[in-house]
């Protein structure tokens, strides 16, 4: 059975906003972050962005921790993007083993995917993954699963995305409408780069028809 994991921050959730405002918030005291500089956080890894707005390393694990928090108090905001909903269901009705993997927490992806009625389409939701260990957690998924590397592909919307799905040599769909802009997508090896969820649809399908022996990263 074929398997796709989707991030969900910013893939499958309209998050991009509440996430700005929270990095505003907690990260750079309150300041708003302005058109330029958010144009400029989009073409860079999140380590990179962390330079950019001087934020230690360090504190990093300690910020998404507090998002998380701060991301609960605005649950009720969050929508899926247009089109992504009747995606997951008719991926479903194909028979392709769904599953989430997110940075999140799972109450909160739980809550999302239960207000669209698609929570029961996905057979794992994984959250609470580290800001900067999504290729550990996505290998330890793939080993608990027993799922084969040529049997996935992994759907994101940022750089350490595209990153994380390289370092375990599987498939990736980078997603031009969430966190990182599509130019930078492009910098790394990937399956595919989609515009909107129709595009994404095709290409998944696409890639469920292939066989294994003629994929190629």
């Amino acid at each position: 059975m074929k398997t796709i994991i989707f991030d969900f921050d910013g893939t499958l959730a309209d998050s991009f906003d509440i996430i700005v405002g929270i990095i505003g918030k907690i990260a750079i005291g309150g300041k708003v972050l302005g058109g330029k500089q958010l144009d400029d956080i989009r073409e860079h890894t999140i380590i990179e962005a962390a330079k950019i707005l001087e934020i230690s390393k360090l504190k990093l694990p300690f910020l998404v921790a507090l998002g998380r928090r701060e991301m609960s108090k605005k649950i009720n905001q969050l929508e899926i993007h247009e089109g992504l909903e009747d995606l997951i269901k008719d991926l479903h009705s194909k028979k392709i083993n769904l599953m989430v993997l997110s940075s999140n927490s799972k109450k909160n992806i739980d809550f999302v995917l239960k207000k669209y009625s698609i929570l029961n389409y996905f057979s794992k939701i994984y959250g609470n993954v580290g800001l900067l260990s999504k290729s550990r957690s996505i290998s330890k998924v793939l080993k608990s699963n027993k799922i084969n590397k040529e049997d996935v592909i992994y759907v994101g919307d940022e750089a350490r995305d595209a990153i994380a799905a390289k370092s375990l040599g599987i498939n990736f769909i980078g997603v031009g409408w969430g966190f990182n802009s599509t130019k930078l997508l492009l910098k790394y090896d990937n399956y595919a780069i989609v515009q909107d969820p129709k595009e994404l649809k095709t290409k998944l399908i696409d890639w469920t028809k292939e066989d294994a022996t003629t994929r190629t990263i």
